[in-house]
């Protein structure tokens, strides 16, 4: 028996559950191809965090709302996050040179280490401002706007 032959590739590849055959996938992407499509997404990314980050901030000036602010300073932190990102796709992207002799790859894992950094800060100022809000003698209670229902 020829364990090789396609059609016993075949009922192996169907007796594993694998029914993707990835060598001969008519889909190939080319380096440049997906260096434009890491690019492109990076880039959407930048928009929607930043229309995103728009709506919920005025949102939570107009309500008040810890909750809103907090989601809004979340957002924001998503929209640095997303510039980080765009801007370490590209480096990344860049050849290797005389000093970067393995290239520019290790960009993207400080970058992680950068969006970190902010996700700490964002949570440390939720954090004061509960305390504060939650500590303080009156409850201030906002009403500049009215419920949606």
């Amino acid at each position: 028996m020829n364990l090789g032959s396609p059609r016993n590739r075949l009922a192996r590849k169907e007796a594993s559950g694998d029914n993707h055959d990835y060598a001969e996938s008519p889909m190939v992407y080319s380096p440049a191809t997906m260096r434009a499509e890491k690019r492109s997404v990076a880039g959407n990314s930048v928009l929607a965090a930043f229309a995103i980050t728009t709506l919920k901030i005025v949102v939570g000036v107009t309500t008040g709302s810890l909750g809103i602010l907090s989601e809004a300073a979340h957002s924001g932190l998503d929209l640095i996050a997303a510039i980080v990102t765009l801007f370490s796709v590209r480096v990344a992207d860049k050849p290797a040179d005389a000093d970067h002799q393995y290239g520019h790859g290790k960009v993207e894992s400080f970058s992680a280490f950068i969006e970190t950094g902010l996700l700490l800060l964002t949570c440390v100022w939720i954090i004061s401002e509960a305390v504060k809000r939650c500590s303080s003698e009156t409850l201030r209670l906002n009403r500049r706007s009215q419920p949606l229902w």
